[in-house]
């Protein structure tokens, strides 16, 4: 392992124990601690590639070099999909929160226009509910029979 690595995977815990450890700062710790994996990962395959070359070819070393590869994908898969819901969480937090902007800005005036918008969508949708009932009950053709009327009576 690279001398550091040690120190920034310590750094890593201390930051997990600080008040303001919170969702974006957990995410790109999470991304860190993929790529340290990955680089530690990396430094293994190099090694049993170093020892192939310096004549430890009696044993067979592909398949710690498959273990390793595996060991790799399997844990990168979980973490990206741990990382994805955080990817999620902060896409629906930052999507509310340039909602709530764009309604800051914009003109108070919009909503009467919209408003007047709306009114002639319902008004468009009445006639047209109203033309639908018109086909499905036609107007009678017969005449229609004059009302009755009591006649008032003396008194």
């Amino acid at each position: 392992m690279p001398p550091g690595c040690i120190h920034r995977t310590r750094i890593i815990a201390d930051y997990k124990t600080s008040e303001r450890y919170t969702g974006s700062r957990i995410r790109n710790h999470l991304y860190w601690a993929l790529y340290l994996v990955n680089c530690g990962l990396d430094i293994t395959l190099t090694g049993l590639k170093r020892l192939e070359e310096l004549g430890l070819d009696r044993i067979d070393l592909s398949e710690h070099e498959v273990n390793v590869e595996l060991a790799r994908s399997a844990f990168n898969d979980e973490l990206t999909g741990y990382l994805q819901g955080y990817e999620q969480e902060d896409e629906h937090y930052w999507g509310d929160r340039k909602s709530a902007v764009e309604r800051q800005r914009a003109d108070p005036d919009d909503v009467f226009f919209k408003a007047n918008d709306r009114k002639q969508e319902i008004k468009e949708k009445i006639k047209q509910l109203q033309a639908g009932l018109a086909r499905q009950h036609p107007k009678r053709t017969q005449a229609k029979k004059p009302r009755r009327t009591r006649k008032k009576q003396a008194a």
